[in-house]
């Protein structure tokens, strides 16, 4: 088990935003035999299965896996084969043959249909939406899909890869599949680029021996490879945009809705029905709901797990209403040196000069974010360019801010009241630290730890999770977790608070009890005869204080308001959002005959955004 310092812990995991999905439904144009397709988003929230239950139409689904040996090639890449490292493969009703379950996402498929390549198909699958990304490799088995325009404005590819020329080059091969049996006539070779439109939802290969990250002319990048992912307490991200072009471009962006949520099959099929034109969705209202799943609490209604098994992960809730994300541009007025902020309510332009980068800063407006603490708002920027080649949906996803996550810091006991006869003051010569572990649930409970463990939950889905004690950990990706613990609380010590609340200008009130006959109670020493809790005979006493009493501590945690920090902290903005202040006093009953009583401050960061923890 890695143990990692404090200090790294809040460089790296503080305020890991939960995720939330930006949905959008594509629509596939199949023919009978053979297709490529290309899905930009993540369609892990159902089975295959369960996408094309129902119909006939799709016979096996094969999923290309980048980068193989080329050794182990059987034939040619571009002619699926089972039981190969290069692809996975799902054939409905058999079981045996399969092995591959859902359809993740910026990954190219290839779709088998029944009939002949005259037959048409139409399959419409919800997705969550990716930032784009691409991956070449040298050995040119590359199967790809380019976030480009669609219908009859769509780039051809000479225009496209005008500024990654090796793709398309003489020496390079590009191949589309068109349907029908394989053989020669497909997949077919495209000989024209200057003439040949991109498809955005279709998967071309690449038979090119170049590296490269290529996914469009005009690069989209913003500053959280996620998208911009502003969580319950980020106000503003960046978006770098980079012209490759020799020439300069005008780049739209403009805000899109996110479609419901999906639930149960994400996916209908027609046959022999024309293929929808393209089109482009327009932000509006939305009604604001809080999403109920399966095996995942639904934000701000949830409680920590306290189950014999781990949660089993997240599933695709209700038809859910995602609120757009209310999104403000900031742009610097050098002539005065200072920032304006504006609604992001429509499209609006930038020039990119040729060959050079913009960044964008781009927040959301959290006073119109008006739901109640933890409630999701998700949509997208779409990013179009003056010459019609790429079209890139950028997820954008925020929370309304509440305190549920995990909580790490420190109280400075700098006051210690003396029992020493004739002693005076109650200053100590410098703080001593207690290191303190909070957890905040999403309704927020808070509890005291004494340990936690952050990985990957035995039973549960990839998503990093919480839990109390190690067995709560996927058994191969312990090497993988952090455990962080805490010495002077008892051990495994889960503890609701009793009184108070956790939250800005409140107090939180924790009894801690170590019982007389705990094996970490001071009073008992195994090998002393009178500090074992038993008598001469070895009866062990089954009353407290006879040889060892009960140890009670009272820990108060008295928050600072914002109105008592705002201003007088460079940092004062993060306070409430990702650290916590105030002042601590500690009550303790039984290691004196009188009460013993220390003071001082403490300092809380949050780590992350987990809002469920498992109690195991």
């Amino acid at each position: 088990m890695k143990k990692l310092s404090l200090l790294w812990l809040v460089g790296v995991l503080s305020l890991v935003p939960a995720a939330q999905a930006q949905w959008q439904t594509i629509t596939y144009t199949l023919r009978g035999g053979w297709n490529a397709i290309y899905l930009q988003g993540d369609a892990t929230h159902t089975t295959i299965d369960n996408l094309f239950a129902g119909t006939t139409s799709v016979i096996s689904v094969w999923r290309w896996n980048p980068n193989p040996n080329p050794a182990q090639f059987k034939a040619s890449s571009i002619i699926p084969t089972a039981s190969t490292p290069e692809w996975s493969v799902w054939v409905k009703g058999d079981t045996a043959q399969t092995t591959l379950t859902s359809l993740s996402g910026q990954m190219a498929y290839l779709v088998k249909c029944s009939g002949l390549a005259a037959d048409t198909y139409t399959v419409a699958i919800t997705q969550r939406i990716l930032p784009p990304k691409s991956t070449w490799v040298r050995n040119g088995a590359n199967f790809l899909g380019f976030p480009a325009l669609a219908g009859t404005s769509a780039p051809t590819l000479s225009a496209y890869f005008a500024t990654f020329p090796a793709a398309i080059a003489s020496n390079a091969r590009v191949y589309k599949y068109v349907g029908g049996e394989l053989g020669p006539g497909n997949p077919v070779q495209i000989y024209s680029p200057s003439t040949e439109k991109i498809d955005p939802n279709q998967a071309y290969w690449f038979e090119a021996t170049v590296v490269g990250d290529f996914y469009a002319p005009i690069e989209v990048k913003p500053s959280d490879a996620d998208g911009l992912v502003f969580g319950r307490t980020g106000s503003f991200m960046s978006v770098r945009l980079r012209n490759r072009t020799s020439a300069a471009v005008t780049v739209t962006v403009a805000p899109v809705d996110s479609v419901a949520e999906p639930s149960g099959p994400a996916s209908t099929v027609v046959a022999n029905t024309p293929a929808p034109a393209a089109t482009v969705p327009t932000s509006g209202s939305t009604t604001i709901t809080t999403s109920t799943t399966t095996g995942a609490t639904a934000p701000g209604t949830g409680t920590a797990s306290t189950n014999s098994s781990p949660p089993t992960g997240t599933t695709a809730g209700n038809l859910t209403g995602l609120a757009p994300v209310p999104m403000i541009r900031r742009t610097l007025n050098s002539a005065t040196a200072t920032y304006t902020d504006t609604a992001i309510t429509g499209a609006y332009t930038e020039v990119i000069p040729p060959f050079s980068e913009v960044e964008l800063t781009v927040g959301v407006d959290r006073s119109k974010m008006t739901a109640v603490a933890g409630t999701a708002y998700a949509s997208f920027l779409r990013f179009t360019d003056s010459g019609s080649l790429m079209n890139v949906l950028l997820p954008c996803s925020s929370r309304v801010a509440n305190l549920a996550g995990l909580w790490v810091g420190d109280v400075q006991v700098s006051s210690v009241t003396t029992m020493a006869p004739g002693a005076t003051g109650s200053t100590t010569p410098r703080p001593f630290p207690l290191r303190v572990i909070i957890h905040v649930d999403n309704t927020g409970v808070a509890r005291l730890l004494s340990q936690v463990y952050i990985g990957k939950l035995a039973g549960s889905a990839d998503e990093v999770g919480l839990c109390t004690r190690e067995p709560g950990l996927q058994a191969d990706q312990k090497a993988y977790a952090t455990r962080l613990s805490v010495g002077h609380l008892p051990l495994d010590l889960v503890l609701a608070s009793s009184a108070g609340s956790f939250a800005l200008g409140a107090s939180l009130e924790m009894q801690v009890s170590l019982a007389f006959n705990n094996p970490t109670n001071p009073f008992i020493h195994t090998y002393h005869p009178d500090h074992d809790n038993r008598d001469a005979r070895l009866v062990t006493y089954t009353t407290a204080g006879v040889e060892s009493p009960t140890v009670s501590r009272k820990m108060i945690f008295v928050f600072s308001s914002a109105a008592s920090i705002l201003g007088t902290d460079p940092l004062s903005s993060t306070w409430g959002g990702s650290r916590m202040v105030g002042s601590y006093t500690e009550s303790i009953t039984g290691l004196h005959r009188k009460t013993l009583s220390v003071s001082g401050t403490f300092e809380l960061r949050r780590l992350n955004e987990i809002g469920e923890l498992f109690i195991n």
